[in-house]
């Protein structure tokens, strides 16, 4: 599906420019539609132009539109930058037909390109950036929720423990862990997974609870230190 709908894209694209081949024909031999002279001949380089900057990134878009809060801001930047250049190679080229100079035209679509190149940097690259730090976040913060999720081992051992003291230790670690705050933060992480992999211990048989969850609590304290 994804192949057939990538060779309609490029099908519509190169007819598109069929089109401007067959309007050439029927009207490039009026005189002042000619390639003989140089309004003529900026005539049809801007359409040429003007269809291929608007319809690439139209159909060949490299933006990541599976995330939605990222994708709008990205889109609306290089869509400014792209109406903002259309309409100003559309204007030239009108301007030049009621004699304005060829070479300030040319000069003015210039700097226009040069400022939807930014754009686009800072739609597509500023975008990918975006992306990579969002992507980020979440892994960090995935730590924590798997170390939630470890937690209900203690409840269980907790419910099977005769000793009161025993009983309250691991209910109030079971409530630490749970009411931890997060932390986008590496080191945070990286106590979350060594707390997850020791509540995943508890399982284990022939193993010293009291001394194991001595070693949870020190962890899930070093981690309360731990803040934004």
């Amino acid at each position: 599906m994804n192949k057939t709908l990538s060779a309609a894209k490029i099908a519509i694209f190169i007819a598109g420019y069929f089109l401007i081949g067959i309007a050439f024909v029927l009207f490039s031999p009026i005189s002042i539609l000619s390639l003989a002279v140089p309004v003529g001949r900026l005539l049809w380089i801007n359409a040429v132009i003007v269809y291929t900057v608007f319809f690439v990134p139209l159909f060949f878009s490299n933006i990541n539109t599976k995330n939605l809060p990222f994708k709008i801001p990205s889109l609306v930047i290089v869509w400014i930058g792209i109406f903002i250049f259309e309409i100003v190679a559309i204007s030239v080229t009108v301007a030049a037909f009621f004699g304005f100079p060829i070479r300030f035209c040319i000069l003015i679509e210039l700097v226009s390109a040069f400022l939807i190149c930014v754009l686009f940097f800072f739609g597509y690259v500023g975008n990918s950036h975006i992306q990579n730090v969002d992507k980020n976040e979440k892994v960090l913060l995935s730590g924590i929720e798997q170390m939630r999720s470890e937690a209900y081992i203690l409840d269980d051992i907790a419910l099977k423990t005769e000793e009161q003291s025993m009983k309250k230790r691991l209910i109030d670690l079971s409530d630490d862990i749970k009411f931890i705050s997060p932390v986008k933060n590496s080191v945070a992480f990286d106590l979350e997974m060594k707390i997850s992999n020791a509540l995943s211990e508890l399982n284990n048989e022939g193993l010293d609870i009291e001394k194991h969850i001595s070693s949870i609590e020190s962890l899930v304290r070093r981690r309360k230190s731990i803040l934004n």
